[in-house]
Parts: C-alpha cells; sequence; structure tokens
C-alpha cells in the first residue's frame, strides 16, 4: 500500500465522521443512524489501519466527546428527536 492510501482513508473517514454529526443538526431525527455510522466506520478503519496507541486514543477521545455532547443536548432537551425537538420545527 502506497505511504498516502493510509493517510487518505483517515483524512476520509474523519470526513465521513464530521457530516455524521452535521446530519445530526440537519435531521435531528437521524440520531441513532448518524451516532452509530461514526462508530462503526472508525471501527472498520482501525480495522484496516494499524493505529498508534497515541492515534487511537486520542480518535477514540474525540468520537467520545463530539458524540456525547451531541447526545447530550438531545436528552437536556428532554424530548426524543425527530417528535417536539425545537430542533425539528
Amino acid at each position: 500500500m502506497p505511504a498516502e492510501r493510509p493517510r487518505l482513508v483517515f483524512v476520509g473517514w474523519v470526513l465521513f465522521a464530521a457530516c455524521s454529526q452535521l446530519l445530526l443538526f440537519v435531521v435531528p431525527a437521524l440520531e441513532a443512524v448518524a451516532f452509530h455510522l461514526v462508530w462503526i466506520s472508525m471501527s472498520i478503519v482501525y480495522g484496516v489501519q494499524s493505529w498508534s496507541p497515541r492515534r487511537t486514543a486520542v480518535v477514540l477521545a474525540v468520537v467520545t466527546l463530539v458524540t456525547g455532547t451531541t447526545l447530550s443536548e438531545f436528552v437536556a432537551e428532554g424530548t426524543p428527536a425527530g417528535t417536539n425537538s425545537p430542533r425539528c420545527r
């Protein structure tokens, strides 16, 4: 595998994960789908590439914080996304 390919795969995954999180704000009813897409795709990329322990820890921390913060906002609203959420109006 050329040296650039692993980098492109990781950058592509970061863009995909960012778009999935953006999807939560555009279509909040898809919160579970976007959440699982990020975690499943991260697992696939991790399985295909060999990450250093440092990169693994940083990626896990960032993904946990971003997805956790986003979903915490839905919980704080007290209503399931896609029903009476102010974002859906």
